[in-house]
């Protein structure tokens, strides 16, 4: 079939279809494309929840186009300098981020596409009935707050109001001061055996043992190295020429049309060779054939899951203080306690410690989450040959 090509001045017709966006419980978190139209050599797409954390990516068919512009609700792309006639698939993947804990990337939107040239303008058809009234939009963003008005007259003084509740009790006095030592408390017990010593010296080597028994006798040695080869035998006659190949057989080779006495195997076109046995199916075919150096692509959902998490931690004690804390506000650990100088000089102290938490939980849901696009090329590298079957 011939296709014509159209520069960008011409008339383009886009049929619209329904856009391809995932489908899920909160569909407003994936894009939806509502429309596209060229304008001058640029394709504008319309719709909504585009992501813009990044710029996205516009193919046409297998034509990535380059992207000038990007917002939530419009795209524009540039157009190639000459588009075929034909229908072609619009893909859009847009990269966003989403506030309720759930983070998407690279989410595509798909469009169906129509390209023809402009015929002849048809006599005006009858008017058609009103259709029904659509759906109300989605709200428009929240305007910039205006300049604040002039000051209003001073109104009238208010009666009194009611007396206010009684304020908080205020900060505690300072500590007092330490008081005398107290006399000292009792011996402590006697304290645990100490660890053990390290061990002695080695003792001097004892006298020679008696000769043991002879052992047995060792394994048999590796075979030697084989002699010289001997002389060729005469030349033998030359054997009755081997049968051709039979009709049938399919081979591959490297030229752009194939030999004399063979025809092209159109059912290997586009496909991978798999053998089979006796009792396998002959010339059955899978799935579709790749087009002409085609790097098809596909998708996949991961399900959603969450991680488990328990830690344990121990608190380490305060570094020391200024020696004897002797600035007057200053706080840390002297001699084994807490010490503070308060604003009178005074000094408390309360014993050293440290503190203990466990902490354990499971982490939110991740929810499912699209893959990148994977591509034939990526998984299998191929070569392009010319299949021929033998007559």
């Amino acid at each position: 079939m011939t296709r014509t090509a159209l520069s960008i001045p011409a008339v383009l017709a886009l049929l619209l279809c329904t856009s391809a966006a995932r489908a899920d419980d909160d569909e407003r978190d994936y894009p939806h494309i509502t429309a596209a139209s060229p304008q001058g050599a640029d394709l504008v797409i319309d719709g909504d929840s585009f992501g813009v954390r990044a710029v996205p990516r516009v193919f046409l068919a297998d034509q990535q186009l380059k992207v000038s512009s990007f917002s939530e609700s419009t795209i524009v792309a540039e157009l190639p300098a000459s588009v075929p006639f034909g229908s072609y698939e619009l893909r859009v993947q847009t990269f966003f981020s989403h506030g309720r804990g759930r983070e998407h990337h690279e989410v595509w939107a798909a469009f169906d596409v129509a390209i023809v040239g402009a015929g002849t303008q048809g006599p005006q058809g009858a008017a058609g009935t009103a259709g029904p009234q659509g759906p109300a939009g989605p709200a428009g963003p929240q305007g910039s707050v205006g300049p604040a008005g002039p000051a209003g007259p001073v109104g009238p003084q208010g009666s009194a109001g009611p007396a206010g509740s009684q304020g908080p009790a205020g900060p505690a006095g300072s500590t007092g001061p330490m008081g005398p030592a107290g006399p000292a408390g009792p011996a402590g017990a006697q304290g645990g055996v100490g660890p053990m010593g390290l061990p002695g010296p080695q003792g001097p080597a004892g006298a020679q043992g008696p000769a043991g028994p002879q052992g047995p006798a060792g394994a048999t040695g590796a075979t030697g190295a084989a002699g010289p080869a001997g002389p060729a035998g005469p030349q033998g006659a030359v054997g009755p020429a081997g049968p051709g190949t039979p009709s049938g057989a399919v081979g591959f080779f490297n030229l752009p049309a194939c030999p004399d006495g063979w025809t092209e195997f159109a059912p290997a076109q586009g496909r991978a060779v798999v053998a089979i046995g006796s009792l396998g199916t002959l010339g059955a075919q899978v799935g579709t054939a790749l087009a002409d150096q085609e790097n098809r692509f596909h998708t996949h959902v991961t399900p959603t899951h969450m991680h488990s998490y328990s830690a344990s931690f121990t608190t380490q004690q305060a570094a020391l203080a200024p020696s004897e804390l002797g600035a007057a506000g200053a706080a840390g650990y002297t001699g084994g306690y807490f010490g503070e100088n308060d604003a009178t000089g005074s000094l408390t102290r309360g014993g050293q410690h440290t503190h203990s938490a466990t902490l354990s939980g499971f982490t939110g849901g991740s929810g499912a989450l699209r893959t990148s696009a994977a591509y034939t090329g990526d998984v299998m590298p191929y070569i392009q040959l010319l299949a021929c079957q033998k007559n």
